[in-house]
């Protein structure tokens, strides 16, 4: 499967260490690979959509995406600060992604 970075997942990843991006570019290959089929615990679907691809290290990443097209796009990403996902971040993935797939 094709993914599509948003420009800020992309500067984000650019400024993690070696072993942080490492990672997280693993779970990207992972879902690369899987798709849709992906499941817990590498990724959990949060509604509307969108899909939360998780780290579990320390620290943990959480990239947001969706899928268009046939293509898993990668929304927003964050380190994980807190339990639960703030509503902010997820407006901000659901709006990228409509704009995304409406091209």
């Amino acid at each position: 499967m094709n993914v599509i970075f948003h420009h800020t997942v992309l500067e984000f990843l650019h400024k993690l260490d070696e072993q942080e991006a490492a990672d997280v570019f693993r779970l990207i290959e992972v879902l690369k690979q899987r798709g849709h089929t992906l499941s817990m615990p590498i990724s959990k679907p949060i509604g509307n959509g969108l899909h939360e691809l998780r780290t579990h290290g320390k620290p943990a990443f959480r990239v947001l995406y969706g899928f268009c097209d046939g293509e898993a796009v990668l929304l927003i990403a964050m380190k994980k600060q807190k339990a639960g996902l703030n509503p902010r971040d997820i407006k901000t993935a659901l709006e990228r992604l409509r704009l995304h797939c409406s091209l």
